[in-house]
């Protein structure tokens, strides 16, 4: 059965909201001021969610491009818009959440709307023979994906190479779960291939990457776990140990488990937007630091920098990455932080922290929220559990919010906040 809706606004996942059925409806791809017959997919007593099955009027704001996989869930809506949703997004959940006194700064973000990821996972199947490619949201529809419209060219070159070879040469491979495909910013390339066992890949699997230039490192991963894609341990099986990318200039070593933002110019962008928040004689704490990458992009402007990090690749990886770039004021610290933070609170005035989407447990916050530091700058992946932490830094005022468009046609929200201690 259809229904005949009208689309009020967008959710926070840039579903079309209809209030003129008996329920709230949640649309995918349905766009404010939009008509459509829809069919009802599952729903509570209070709301269903659906999917279009006829648009009958067209939004000026929508584009040509249609929403395939699950990471493109905004491309059908003009990108200025997409601007206005996420800047629309972030002042709501702030002023829902009773966080009222601040700054709104405009945006950041560039003209690159596609082709800005670093870093692509790809699906295969044996179909009989490999397929790299993807699944629709909320389905197990494999999708096989020759082209990819996010990601830099180099992925893609490896990714069609890597089709066609295998169809080609008629491989298939029943322990290969999936291939990461990374690019640095000189378009070399690191592979890693994610196997269900720890089986030694065979050769012909990664064969055509042997003799290819622009790939500097190729590994084996094996997956550990029905939750994650990839699992913890990497072997590597031919090439350099590691890749190295840049930000404005300090370099950065790179291994499987290295976490390094998606997007590399808007990144940077973002990390000159946190040195305007410090001055020369400033002590930082560098929390859930990764390789350092704030550490080492800051340290020209403060006196000392305290990074903390527990994952031992990233550890390994911040350490070289340091001696490489020859700087001279920052310790490394391998620990948790919610055990190192005490050691080093009281040698810090400015607290800069890039959590995991999950955000900071309460103890944590607590801690930090009685340490007396000066600043603290948040840079956040998710604005629900970005609201929550902030409601418990209560001895602080949050001065500054900026919204950052780092993920053009997705609905992905980066933030970075600016928080100073209550007079």
């Amino acid at each position: 059965m259809k229904y005949r809706v009208t689309c009020n606004e967008l959710d926070y996942r840039g579903y079309g909201v209809v209030k003129n059925l008996e329920k709230v409806g949640f649309i995918k791809n349905l766009l404010p001021g939009e008509e459509a017959y829809i069919k009802i997919n599952f729903e509570k007593r209070n709301f269903f969610e659906g999917e279009m099955v006829e648009l009958l009027t067209r939004s000026k704001f929508r584009t040509d491009f249609q929403d395939d996989l699950d990471n493109n869930s905004l491309i059908h809506l003009e990108s200025q818009m997409q601007l206005e949703f996420q800047k629309d997004i972030t002042a709501q959940t702030f002023l829902r959440n009773g966080i009222t006194n601040f700054k709104l700064e405009n945006i950041l973000h560039n003209d690159k709307l596609f082709n800005y990821r670093n870093k692509a996972l790809f699906f295969v199947r044996n179909n009989p023979f490999l397929e790299l490619g993807g699944y629709k949201e909320r389905s197990r529809n494999f999708q096989k994906i020759d082209n990819l419209i996010l990601v830099e060219t180099p992925i893609n070159n490896i990714l069609n190479e890597l089709n066609d070879y295998y169809q080609n040469e008629r491989v298939y491979c029943h322990e290969l779960s999936s291939i990461v495909i990374r690019s640095n910013y000189q378009g070399q390339v690191m592979v890693i291939f994610v196997t269900n066992n720890q089986k030694v890949l065979p050769e012909i699997v990664y064969k055509p990457l042997l003799d290819n230039p622009d790939v500097v490192s190729i590994y084996q991963n094996y997956k550990d776990s029905d939750t994650r894609n990839t699992g913890s341990v990497s072997v590597l099986i031919a090439k350099n140990e590691f890749l190295i990318d840049s930000l404005d200039g300090v370099e950065y070593v790179l291994y499987p488990n290295s976490f390094f933002q998606i997007n590399r110019d808007i990144t940077a962008d973002t990390y000159k937007l946190i040195n305007n928040f410090l001055d020369q004689n400033d002590i930082v704490i560098d929390a859930f630091a990764g390789i350092s990458s704030i550490g080492q992009f800051v340290s020209n402007k403060v006196k000392q920098v305290y990074s903390i990090e527990i994952d031992d690749d990233s550890v390994k990886a911040a350490k070289e990455s340091i001696v490489r770039n020859q700087i001279k004021n920052i310790e490394v610290i391998h620990g948790d932080f919610n055990k190192e933070f005490n050691k080093v609170k009281n040698k810090a005035n400015v607290l800069i922290i890039d959590p995991p989407r999950s955000g900071i447990n309460d103890k944590v916050l607590n801690i930090i929220n009685e340490s007396k530091l000066e600043k603290i700058i948040y840079l956040s992946c998710n604005l629900r559990t970005l609201v929550r932490d902030l409601k418990l830094l209560a001895n602080y005022d949050v001065i500054s919010v900026r919204p950052i468009k780092m993920f053009f046609q997705t609905v992905e929200m980066e933030t970075l906040v600016y928080l100073e201690a209550k007079k």
